[in-house]
């Protein structure tokens, strides 16, 4: 019995630890997952552009971050040059905003 008031509040301090030090989502990570989604959402509502996939690289600091669309229109180069153009400016400017 002695053995399991030692050893239970040992593991759970362990896996505390640890869970803090490795698997918590850092400030900089929540900000870039917020920005995404309320510009995939804006990017649905104003261009009909719907969000599929995002990700990114952010150990750290936020090194780059991508979002994956999906689009049910035909579209030429000129459309898909315009959209692409439009969807890289209002994330910049959704970024730099906040």
């Amino acid at each position: 019995m002695q053995y399991f008031r030692v050893v239970i509040p040992a593991f759970l301090l362990i896996f505390a630890l640890i869970y803090f030090l490795f698997f918590r989502e850092v400030h900089h990570s929540k900000f870039a997952h917020k920005i995404t989604i309320q510009t995939g959402q804006k990017l649905r509502d104003e261009k009909e552009l719907y969000l599929i996939g995002t990700g990114g690289q952010m150990m750290d600091d936020i090194k780059m971050i991508y979002m994956g669309f999906q689009y049910f229109k035909t579209v030429d180069i000129e459309i898909g040059r315009d959209l692409l153009v439009y969807s890289i400016q209002l994330y910049l400017n959704e970024i730099n905003n906040n």
